[in-house]
């Protein structure tokens, strides 16, 4: 997938790029073993906190539970 643009719903672009968060989840979407496109289209359709929570396992990533946490409570604000 690292090869395709990955595109994401211009809410979650805007804000995995200011907080310098879009490469790495897409690498943890790329570690999941589901496919990487379902995942994708699963963040584009949900709303807030729920991009994060539902498309990855924060504590299956590197960053962890809290980084991920963090931003999805973060993103409730920005997308509801």
């Amino acid at each position: 997938m690292s090869k395709n643009k990955v595109t994401f719903k211009p809410t979650l672009e805007n804000f995995l790029k200011e907080k310098k968060a879009k490469r790495k989840f897409i690498r943890a979407i790329e570690e999941d073993p589901e496919p990487t496109d379902k995942l994708i289209e699963r963040a584009n359709i949900r709303k807030g906190e729920k991009c994060f929570a539902n498309v990855i396992i924060f504590s299956h990533t590197r960053e962890g539970h809290d980084f991920w946490q963090k931003l999805a409570i973060e993103f409730q604000s920005v997308d509801y």
